[in-house]
């Protein structure tokens, strides 16, 4: 996997070869594939969202000033 970093605090992801998991050596975060992918997802969605949100925020302020003018 080339992302070996925890989505909650960053730190350093380990594979667990017996239990067949992720484990952050930071926060002892404790996920499968498939939810170590769900949580990325969520966050990248998240992210998205809020840049969404700014970005619509920047353009209504654009707007906004320009009438005052």
């Amino acid at each position: 996997m080339a992302d070996n970093y925890c989505p909650e605090c960053g730190g350093l992801l380990t594979f667990d070869v017996a239990a067949r998991k992720f484990a952050c050596k930071s926060c002892g975060l404790f996920l499968s594939r498939d939810e170590l992918s769900e949580m990325r997802d969520k966050k990248r969605d998240q992210e998205d969202d809020k840049r969404s949100k700014n970005k619509e925020r920047g353009d209504y302020l654009e707007w906004w000033l320009s009438k005052k003018g």
